[in-house]
This record gives structure tokens, C-alpha cells and sequence, in this order.
């Protein structure tokens, strides 16, 4: 005691307006420096002092925190007495529900608790899981990354209080984080919520990040994990305890962020030039298949021709095979209608002999009864692959067409006896 005052009679006025003051270093109490002025005096006698005493819940009812403590009775008279209220104990809801089962909820929870306790002026705390807060800072396009900042809360420090209401609500640092940071927050006031979150960070981030955040001190809690990816990594970057002032704490994130833009912008740099050699690629391939498939359907195009060709062939060869067959048939068939040879001295026999048309330069020779008919003769040639309907047995003197005579007609009637020599000429 400074005065003759008793503590409850004092009124003060210089003093900030600080949450948690009287656990508050001098360095951060926000005093004017280098000199600060403080007065007191007197209360008036209707200026009562209220006391209050804020206990902030825990698991352990033996580590509970207590904020703000006074004795209410040391040195009171009964002149005194009038100036003093009730005791008033504020019992502070804890930023985490004791052994949260789901991860995500309890970053809810932790979110919409800070919010309710320190005011609107906190940070924007991510609402997922710490995968999930990996994933939206450090696992995007390097141009679109960001700063992964995890804040570890401890009710049991006698620090937090004032990180939490000034440092974080420090308009510097909330622009700074809005702008650059994922920031993701716990509580690892309780055991089991403690454990939570070090096997989240195991899998997230490796046993080493696990370890060191399982060796932060009490006494310098809260924690702020600056997290960011540079070469592949993602890698707890620096940490920043709880028993620093505000210009220390926005200079570790400036550091950080420094630190982050240079190896982003390299990362972003050498994606942009992976991109360009994976759009070379990719327009190659494409061409490539492009090329391929003109192929393709230039060897579909052929193949059809191809078959188109053999069916034409086949087709082709098909009704020959069927016309030979009808000639054939058409030969013998006028072969069985061909009288027989008369014997050489046998009476009346005329002598015919056929000169074949070119190429051919052979003759066929055939006897006949005089009285056979023009017929008998077509028959013949017909029987030896001239049908009349292909050919003109043309006479040698007169010249005429003997197909258009009457086939009735004797040979001996068409002057063929005793011999003629008559010509083949294609139709």
C-alpha cells in the first residue's frame, strides 16, 4: 500500500484499460514510456469498490486459474464498512468442453467461446479440422496458398489472458492474420484434449512437430505455430510463446511472411514453368492422337474400300462362275442337239469349214447331211462356245449372215454343199 489509503478506498485514474491487469508484466501493460503518470486519492463515500473474483474452470479444480483476487477485509473499520460490496465471483466458461470426442466441433466450439469471451475484435478461427486447415493454407497452387497459423491456448497460464486481449486483438495482427493466415485454434487445457490434437498433429505434420509442441513450456503459453509448405514440406516454421509484446509477435509473422512470399513465389514460378511443359505435353499428345486418329480412320477408310474391292471381286467372279455355268450348260445342251457325223464316203455330205475370229487363227471342221438344217450347224458352233446370239456365221461368197437365214433351212439350200467355208465374226 502506497497511501494511508486501504486498498478498497483507492481510486486510481492513468491506469490502461486491460483486461487481467494486475497479472500483467509492466513491459505489457501498455504504459506510456518513457515515463507513465498514475494518481490516487480517496473514494468517495458513494464511490463503492466492487471486488471481483473471476475463476476460470478446469478439469482439476486444483489448478483452477484465478484472475483477479482481493481480500475484502484486511484493514476495514467500522467507518469503512459502508464502502464495501459483495464479493462477486464470475465463473468463465473454458474455450473447450473437457474430452472432446470430434475434432471439427471442437474447433467450433473454441471458435464461437474465444469470440464470446474476448469480443469481436479475435481472430478468424478456422472451423475443421487441422488436416482440413493443412489442406486450405499449405496444399493449394502456390499462388493461392497461405500461412497456417495454430494457436494453442492454456487456461493455466497466467498469460493467455493478455495475448488473447491484446495481442490478438491488436488491429495490426488481426490485419495481418485476415490477410495471410489460416489460423487454426485448441485448448490443450485438458489431457485428453491435449492428446487429440498431438496425434492430429502426427499425421499431419510427423512425430518432430508433435514433439515440439509437446515440450512447450507452462510458463510461456499461449503458443502460435507459424506452419507454412516450402520445397514439398509442410513444417512447423517458427514459434511464437506467449510472453512477447505486440511488436515482437507482428514481427515474427512479418518474418514469417517474408519468408513465405519469397519461397511461394519461387514455388509459383517453378509451377508455372511445370504447367508450360505439361501444356507442351498435353498439346503433343494431343496431336499425337489427333494424328493417330486420322490414321486410324484413314485405315478404316482403306479397310473398307478393301472390302468393298473383294466383294466387288467376289461379286464379279460370282456371276461369271454363274454365266460360265450357263454357257456350259447352253454348250451341252446344243452339243446333245447336234446330229451325228455322216461318215466321209456316206452320199450328200457337205463339208464346213469355220474360221475363228482373232485371236484364233485355227479352223473347226465338221461334216453334215446336205439335208441337215442351218441349225444342225448353229448347234455345232453353239456346242463349241459361238452361240449365235455372240457371234455372225458370216458366208464367204455371197457375203451374208447366215444367223439371219431361216434355221430350217438345208444346208444344201444355202449353197453350204458340198463344202463352204464360212467366218465367225463377234457381234
Amino acid at each position: 500500500m502506497i497511501t494511508y489509503h486501504s486498498v478498497p478506498l483507492q481510486s486510481w485514474t492513468g491506469w490502461p484499460a486491460v483486461p487481467g491487469l494486475d497479472e500483467t508484466v509492466l513491459a505489457m501493460a501498455g504504459l506510456t514510456l518513457p515515463q507513465h503518470e498514475l494518481s490516487v486519492r480517496r473514494a468517495p463515500k458513494k464511490d463503492y469498490k466492487r471486488v471481483n473474483m473471476i475463476i476460470v474452470e478446469s478439469s482439476d479444480s486444483e489448478n483452477s486459474s484465478v484472475e483477479e483476487v482481493e481480500d475484502t477485509t484486511e484493514g476495514y473499520t467500522g467507518e469503512d464498512d459502508m464502502f464495501v460490496d459483495l464479493v462477486q465471483t464470475e465463473r468463465l466458461q473454458p474455450l473447450m468442453s473437457d474430452s472432446v470426442e470430434d475434432e471439427a466441433l471442437g474447433c467450433i466450439e473454441f471458435a464461437q467461446r474465444f469470440r464470446a469471451r474476448y469480443g469481436p475484435n479475435t481472430p478468424q478461427f478456422f472451423e475443421g479440422t487441422l488436416q482440413d486447415a493443412i489442406k486450405e493454407s499449405c496444399l493449394k497452387p502456390a499462388k493461392e496458398r497461405k500461412l497456417l497459423g495454430v494457436y494453442l491456448h492454456h487456461e493455466q497460464s497466467v498469460l493467455s489472458n493478455v495475448f488473447c486481449a491484446q495481442l490478438l486483438g491488436c488491429e495490426a495482427v488481426l490485419q495481418t492474420l485476415a490477410a495471410n493466415f489460416i489460423v487454426y485454434g485448441w485448448d490443450l487445457t485438458h489431457p485428453d484434449n491435449n492428446n487429440m490434437l498431438l496425434s492430429s498433429v502426427t499425421n499431419a505434420l510427423g512425430p518432430v512437430a508433435s514433439m515440439t509442441i509437446r515440450n512447450l513450456p507452462l510458463d510461456r503459453m499461449p503458443a502460435l505455430l507459424i506452419i507454412m509448405r516450402v520445397r514439398s514440406n509442410t513444417e512447423i516454421y517458427s514459434v511464437i510463446n506467449g510472453n512477447v509484446g505486440v511488436s515482437e509477435l507482428l514481427g515474427g509473422l512479418v518474418e514469417a511472411l517474408e519468408r513465405f512470399s519469397s519461397a511461394r513465389e519461387d514455388e509459383a514460378r517453378l509451377e508455372r514453368e511445370r504447367d508450360a511443359r505439361q501444356r507442351v505435353k498435353r498439346e503433343q499428345d494431343e496431336a499425337y492422337q489427333r494424328s493417330l486418329e486420322a490414321d486410324r480412320a484413314k485405315e478404316e477408310v482403306k479397310k473398307k474400300q478393301e472390302e468393298e474391292r473383294n466383294q466387288e471381286l467376289e461379286r464379279a467372279e460370282s456371276e461369271r462362275q454363274m454365266e460360265e455355268a450357263k454357257k456350259e450348260a447352253e454348250r451341252a445342251e446344243a452339243a446333245m442337239r447336234v446330229p451325228a457325223e455322216p461318215a466321209g464316203a456316206a452320199g450328200e455330205v457337205a463339208r464346213i469349214r469355220v474360221r475363228l475370229p482373232p485371236p484364233h487363227d485355227n479352223c473347226l471342221e465338221r461334216r453334215f447331211h446336205a439335208h441337215d438344217t442351218l441349225e444342225a450347224l448353229l448347234d455345232f458352233l453353239a456346242s463349241k462356245g459361238y452361240p449365235q446370239q455372240s457371234f455372225k456365221v458370216i458366208s464367204s461368197w455371197p457375203r451374208r449372215d447366215l444367223t439371219l437365214e431361216s434355221p430350217t433351212s438345208t444346208l444344201k439350200a444355202l449353197k453350204l454343199y458340198p463344202q463352204e467355208t464360212v467366218m465367225l465374226e463377234e457381234r
